[in-house]
């Protein structure tokens, strides 16, 4: 019994979650060991690919953050903000008129990100975001590209994580019992009850305690979240309702440029000398109305995906005209390069079926275009092949070695245990094995894509139901464990099932 709960006081922790939270992916392993097989070789071969850094580290143990636009999010009416935007077709073409007569409204470009509920986890530093914005977990490789595209001097950063010393010690001391409780096994309880001897039952645990030795040693628990700097955060931090004290990072314009050189990259006064008035007028010939434009030069980049239009730099801001007794109506003002035109604004949800509508496109986790490489480069293809292998030579140790150490030491012979002993034991290892793929692709790692949370997860019924079926067969493998432990070692005794 001591070799299974030591086996879960080494299994490492979920990065930022509080104590009880991880206790109860604790109780969890402590009857599935293999549960958490899939979570500390996910950790180990992500360390591979990831860690050529501090924060890389941490990006590769899910400890990052990032602020986000939400689809409630507009620009502010009191100054300009500057964003990247993918402009509608037409946007140069149509005229003022026009465009005061229709509708814009904004979609958010989503990378792969999930929003998260942080007052769930321990966040470094005094953390709030205001409206129109949230905290977001992003997939790893298209995090990666962020950080190395908008951060500067990511190689001196220093990241606080938690190498637990009493956790590797434990897991030492629990491996040494383990193979003694095996080597013991050899002897007489082999020969009376072949292979379902209770001392191979420790097996899964010892091999458990070995990896989470390994990642705990490597890649270290992480007490807290820590938020990224970004232009989306910036631009948050000058709404009302905002603080991100604690955040890390400095972004690579404010790393080249002094306060007042950078002063224009967070906002500019709002222009107000434009009638609005007279471009609501349908009666107005639109040829003897000069259109109000800036010559600044603003360069086009080069979009970093071939499939979207490219993204271009503007200036937003929302301005209210009010019309003598009518409703107020709320104005978008986009200027981009020598271009400025004027739209009604679609609040989120409206419906503005059978109108003439503008939509543009505006980044949810960054504002500036990002060549999104995703893992592509020449570096990340050689981590990522040999963190594969790790990642891949995780299923061979959860469904083929179990079997193998029980062979060899056996040759799978029955002796004299029963039926129903040999059906706990070998279920017990199954149920487990069963806790290994499913479970954990589903709920805990961030591979292909973001997959589900642990924590979402949690709160589904589909997750407890499934976890009381594969808690049976361990429960009774304890009983019936602990019935030949004691018949065996202490006294006749039988235990009844």
């Amino acid at each position: 019994m001591s070799n299974f709960i030591a086996h879960a006081a080494t299994v490492p922790t979920v990065a930022g979650r509080p104590w009880y939270i991880n206790l109860r992916w604790t109780a969890i392993v402590l009857f599935l060991p293999f549960a958490g097989l899939w979570q500390s070789m996910i950790l180990l071969s992500q360390h591979i690919m990831f860690s050529r850094d501090n924060l890389h580290q941490a990006l590769s143990r899910g400890a990052l953050l990032m602020v986000c636009r939400d689809n409630d999010w507009e620009p502010p009416s009191d100054r300009e903000d500057r964003v990247f935007v993918q402009l509608p077709k037409g946007f140069h073409e149509t005229s003022d008129k026009h465009a005061m007569q229709s509708w814009a409204k904004f979609k958010i470009m989503h990378v792969c990100h999930e929003k998260i509920d942080v007052s769930a986890y321990n966040v470094h530093g005094d953390m709030l975001v205001p409206r129109g914005y949230s905290f977001a977990k992003v997939h790893k490789f298209p995090l990666t590209d962020i950080l190395v595209s908008t951060l500067a001097n990511t190689g001196s950063m220093k990241l606080a994580r938690h190498r637990s010393w009493a956790k590797m010690a434990v897991s030492g001391a629990q491996l040494m019992f383990a193979f003694y409780t095996l080597y013991r096994a050899r002897g007489d309880q082999i020969s009376h009850y072949g292979y379902a001897a209770y001392g191979l039952s420790v097996f899964p645990y010892a091999f458990m305690t070995l990896i989470n030795l390994i990642a705990v040693g490597v890649v270290g628990d992480y007490p807290c979240l820590y938020v990224v700097r970004s232009s989306i955060l910036r631009e948050a931090g000058l709404r009302v309702g905002s603080r991100f004290d604690g955040a890390i990072g400095v972004l690579k314009d404010e790393d080249k440029t002094n306060a007042g050189e950078s002063e224009g990259a967070l906002g500019a006064p709002a222009s107000q000398d434009f009638d609005t008035k007279t471009m609501l007028d349908p009666d107005l010939d639109t040829a003897s109305v000069e259109s109000k434009t800036f010559t600044v030069s603003l360069p086009e980049l080069e979009s970093g995906s071939h499939d979207e239009p490219p993204l271009t730099e503007a200036w937003l801001r929302l301005e209210t005209l009010s019309c003598g007794g009518q409703p107020a109506k709320r104005l978008l003002v986009v200027r981009a390069g020598e271009w400025e035109r004027r739209f009604l604004f679609a609040s989120p949800g409206q419906d503005l079926t059978g109108r003439d509508v503008y939509e543009f496109g505006i980044g949810g986790i960054t504002n500036e275009d990002v060549h999104y490489s995703l893992g592509r480069s020449e570096e990340s293809i050689i981590r990522n092949y040999c963190g594969g292998i790790l990642f891949y030579l995780s299923f061979v140790m959860a469904y083929l070695m179990p079997y193998m150490v029980i062979y060899a030491l056996t040759g799978f012979r029955r002796e004299h245990s029963t039926v129903a002993q040999r059906a706990w034991t070998m279920g017990w290892l199954c149920s487990s094995q069963l806790a290994f793929y499913p479970l954990n692709a589903s709920i805990l790692t961030h591979t292909g894509g973001l997959g589900i949370t642990l924590g979402s997860f949690r709160s589904n019924p589909r997750f407890w139901f499934t976890m009381a079926i594969l808690m049976v067969a361990p429960i009774g493998g304890y009983v019936t464990v602990s019935q030949m432990y004691l018949s065996s070692d202490f006294t006749s005794t039988t235990l009844c099932l």
